[in-house]
């Protein structure tokens, strides 16, 4: 006959209970620590159509981090790696409304059909165009270089 132990029905509650508590834990469900995060509204006076994710910072995670050389690390990067904390997260929230975009799209865009007094760009008058910049830099090359040797004649 196999010598049996009595255990307290306290430690065989705690021993269950841990061993829920790693399972729950490797399923990826969340802890009861987890569940009691600390929201927005807990320290400051916050909109009641406040959005979900400015009411509880911890769902914004930062930027993905890449392995960069600390050298050429900017303080942008560092500062959009942290997530926000409740105190700097906005409290409030006023979303930009469509008021303009909708009535575009009732009348249309606006078409200016005023008279046009720009030239035409074309096959013809492009090259024209880069010709006559050409000069423009060859006569001012001359015109500087003709100044000098009359200073220097001087």
């Amino acid at each position: 006959m196999a010598a049996t132990t009595t255990l307290p029905l306290s430690s065989i509650i705690v021993m269950l209970d841990t061993r829920k508590h790693t399972q729950e834990e490797s399923l990826g469900i969340r802890s009861v620590m987890e569940e009691q995060r600390v929201q927005t509204c807990d320290f400051y006076r916050t909109d009641p159509n406040l959005p979900f994710r400015f009411n509880n910072p911890d769902c914004f995670h930062g930027y993905s981090q890449t392995n960069n050389n600390p050298l050429y690390r900017t303080t942008n990067q560092t500062y959009g790696s942290k997530k926000p904390t409740v105190h700097e997260i906005q409290t409030q929230y006023r979303g930009m409304s469509r008021k303009f975009s909708q009535a575009m799209l009732r009348s249309g865009m606006y078409c200016d059909h005023g008279f046009n007094t720009s030239a035409d760009s074309s096959r013809v008058t492009a090259p024209m165009a880069t010709q006559t910049k050409k000069s423009n830099l060859h006569y001012l090359h001359h015109h500087i270089n003709q100044n000098k040797d009359q200073a220097e004649n001087k």
